[in-house]
């Protein structure tokens, strides 16, 4: 697996890569956010002229899907390149056990982004970029940012972070 991902990122940049520098690359993932929401694809109903900026001067894409329905899995596949399945993250990661709640995944599911999976920030950062991560992060066991956070976004390839974190509720 790590050469198909390593092969994607060589194919991601060898048409736009010159030697004076490196191209930018934004990726932006907003929870709950459809295309039928966005008027850079038709929607006559919503005004979004930032992001009807953002696709003209960059990419617009007509097919995507997601690894999964909720955001952890789906954020841990696009870190990661993998499906979640192969590294047992496959429901919303709950930061907590609440004892009433009957239908908690099973112990030996995975309750964060493990810290050996590549992630394409630590790709970008071989490949000479400085990377960066604002937002929600969400693939830690930490739901309340305490002094050092064990797998945070530094751990996992980024070089500048400031995310967002959800309070648990008791």
């Amino acid at each position: 697996m790590k050469t198909f991902r390593l092969l994607f990122i060589l194919i991601l940049f060898s048409g736009c890569h010159n030697e004076s520098s490196l191209p930018n690359i934004v990726l932006i993932l907003a929870d709950d956010l459809g295309t039928d929401q966005v008027s850079s694809y038709g929607n006559a109903y919503y005004e979004t002229p930032n992001i009807d900026r953002l696709s003209k001067e960059g990419m617009l894409f007509q097919q995507a899907y997601t690894a999964a329905a909720i955001c952890s899995p789906t954020r841990a596949s696009i870190m990661t390149g993998k499906h979640p399945v192969r590294f047992r993250l496959t429901d919303y990661l709950v930061g907590s056990s609440p004892k009433d709640k009957p239908l908690l995944p099973p112990d030996n599911w995975q309750k964060f982004l493990p810290l050996e999976e590549i992630t394409i920030a630590e790709m970008l950062k071989k490949a000479g970029y400085e990377t960066a991560l604002f937002g929600k992060w969400h693939l830690s066991k930490e739901k309340i940012p305490p002094k050092s956070i064990s797998h945070n976004p530094g751990k996992q390839g980024f070089d500048s972070s400031f995310v967002t974190y959800k309070p648990i509720r008791s």
